[in-house]
């Protein structure tokens, strides 16, 4: 008999199709020539699939409660981790950071910073100059993340695909790509299937539910990250949709206008997808898995 195996046995699939908390086993299938076939032993892995959602309480208004709007769309995600209702602190967001792969954050913020809800500074790595040490993303998800490459990593946490930070000013730099650790390869170049969006302007937080509705409504349909900010700005027009270049508060305050593609940054994978599965381009996959 003559065994034949596939001229591809890699294959890559949306672990969204899977609930969250679920095994999924994955089997290696060769044909005979006979007609029979036989099966490789199964590999295993618990699919994590976990989205933690964190707002400030100053976004408790009216159109500034944008946790409610992401936890409806995050479908496969199961959205636990979830807090917009008390000060909460620095410890409690990176506690909760651990094991999952979606984060949205909605704070005041600055170029390399955001409060917690507490008001203390959140920044992208540790400030040793302060005392005592004031928090940053780096040094917590090398932690979580451990050494290796996920899913091979040394913890078998997830790294972040996807940080959303509606936080003002926070896309002005690229620093807080740290948060999805490890975000670079040996080349120094962003991996794949990874990224931060944040608003490179003042943005008002009144807004914010509808900006969310916007976003996540694209990306829950399995567009890519940069599908999702063309769609936000291309109807901001039609919902009035704000930004300021300068503060709104400042001597003079600054004046509103209506959005363009440069008011929100994204850095990393702009084919970056929370739905259907990874393609590496902005042509959508057919269906949920693809062989490599």
């Amino acid at each position: 008999m003559i065994l034949n195996v596939p001229a591809s046995v890699a294959a890559m699939f949306d672990s969204t199709h899977f609930l969250d908390g679920g095994t999924v086993t994955v089997r290696f299938y060769a044909s005979y020539s006979n007609g029979t076939s036989d099966a490789a032993a199964p590999g295993s892995a618990p699919v994590k699939n976990v989205t933690e959602i964190y707002s400030h309480p100053a976004f408790n208004v009216s159109g500034g409660d944008g946790c409610e709007t992401v936890q409806l769309y995050v479908h496969n995600w199961a959205a636990t981790r979830h807090e917009h209702g008390w000060p909460w602190t620095p410890a409690a967001y990176f506690t909760d950071m651990a094991g999952v792969s979606l984060v949205y954050i909605a704070s005041h913020g600055a170029p390399d910073l955001h409060e917690a809800g507490n008001g203390v500074v959140i920044w992208p790595e540790d400030d040793y100059g302060s005392t005592p040490v004031t928090p940053g993303y780096l040094q917590r998800r090398q932690f979580e993340v451990g050494s290796g490459l996920p899913p091979y990593n040394s913890t078998h946490n997830p790294a972040i695909a996807l940080l959303h930070m509606e936080s003002c000013n926070t896309g002005d730099t690229n620093n807080f790509i740290r948060a999805c650790w490890p975000y670079n390869n040996y080349y120094d170049q962003y991996l794949e299937d990874q990224a931060v969006l944040a608003p490179t302007v003042y943005v008002p937080i009144e807004q914010t539910q509808q900006r969310c509705n916007c976003l996540w409504g694209y990306l829950s349909y399995g567009y890519t990250v940069d599908d999702a900010r063309s769609y936000l700005v291309a109807v901001s027009g039609a919902y009035n949709l704000i930004v300021w270049d300068y503060s709104p508060e400042g001597n003079p305050p600054g004046t509103p206008r209506t959005m363009n593609w440069s008011d929100y940054a994204i850095y990393g994978d702009l084919f970056m997808r929370v739905e259907t599965v990874y393609t590496g381009t902005g042509t959508a996959p057919s269906t949920w898995y693809r062989q490599l």
